[in-house]
């Protein structure tokens, strides 16, 4: 058995401390790294994976086959194919995101540990299937991130605050979060997963490639914002299994995080305010909610 040891708060054996470098290095690099640096670091990560048995055979197809998609979905002209390479890209990427691909054994990073008190205790995998997924979107599907203005900021700002105060405060009137402030032992390997393989790897989907797309249907000013509703109402329904508080509090911050991406056309700016959302969750409030 190979020795395991810690790393920010989670628990590596060398294998999954090399996929672990591996997969956050090219999240970090998705946006501005070459084709051949990202492409060269996805297929370093299936050798690996496939080395020490985090990854099987039956995993490798559908790698290939999103791999194929995201860079055609990128480079190719053609409408049709274009259409053929985006539906292929979605479910894939639903696939992926509800682990429904066969030949990805996720590990274990942080195992059992209480948050908090009166909550659930918190599992934490390493997601090499959503990590990838995340890698290529960010890489050859999601638009160039653009600079915006100090007004728009502000804008953002405000709305972002308003969802803020009605996602908690509903979270607080239900029952479903209690005040807990908290900094936890495990809050700056929480942080590192939290925000590259979750908060990258869902607005990533999410407002880079749904969203994009609902907007892409027609350019009448209202259809934007029906693209930000919808976006943030799918964000929502894919929360449904914590319960259905718990789906509208995650609808009202998706609709949040899609009007920052609307306004600003930046995904950074989206991931941001995601992460900001889930570090108050985990810092202040019970996590990941209230034991029933």
């Amino acid at each position: 058995m190979q020795q395991t040891f810690e790393l920010f708060s989670m628990t590596f054996n060398l294998g999954t401390g090399a996929i672990f470098l591996l997969v956050l290095l090219a999240l970090i690099a998705g946006r501005y790294a070459s084709n051949r640096i990202i492409l060269s670091l996805i297929t370093l990560t299936v050798l690996v994976g496939l080395s020490i048995d985090l990854l099987n055979l039956s995993a490798v197809p559908c790698v290939l086959i999103l791999c194929l998609s995201a860079y055609y979905f990128k480079y190719n002209q053609d409408k049709k194919l274009t259409f053929f390479n985006g539906c292929v890209i979605f479910i894939s990427s639903v696939l992926i995101l509800l682990h429904l691909v066969p030949g990805f054994n996720n590990p274990i990073l942080i195992d059992n540990f209480p948050v908090s008190e009166n909550a659930p205790q918190y599992t934490k995998y390493l997601n090499i299937d959503k990590a990838l997924l995340g890698v290529l979107l960010l890489a050859f599907v999601v638009p160039q991130a653009k600079s915006f203005s100090l007004k728009k900021g502000l804008v953002v700002l405000g709305v972002v605050s308003v969802c803020l105060v009605l996602s908690f405060g509903l979270g607080l009137y239900s029952g479903l979060i209690s005040y807990d402030p908290k900094i936890s032992s495990i809050l700056l390997g929480w942080m590192i997963t939290n925000l590259f393989f979750t908060c990258f790897v869902e607005e990533a989907f999410f407002r880079g490639f749904v969203q994009q797309r609902i907007q892409q249907l027609s350019a009448k000013t209202y259809w934007q914002y029906v693209s930000i509703l919808l976006s943030g109402v799918l964000f929502g329904l894919a929360h449904f299994p914590g319960g259905q508080t718990y789906t509208i509090i995650a609808s009202i911050m998706g609709v949040a995080y899609a009007f920052s991406y609307y306004k600003t056309k930046n995904i950074y700016v989206s991931i941001s305010v995601h992460f900001i959302f889930n570090l108050l969750h985990f810092s202040l409030f019970t996590y990941p909610f209230n034991l029933t």
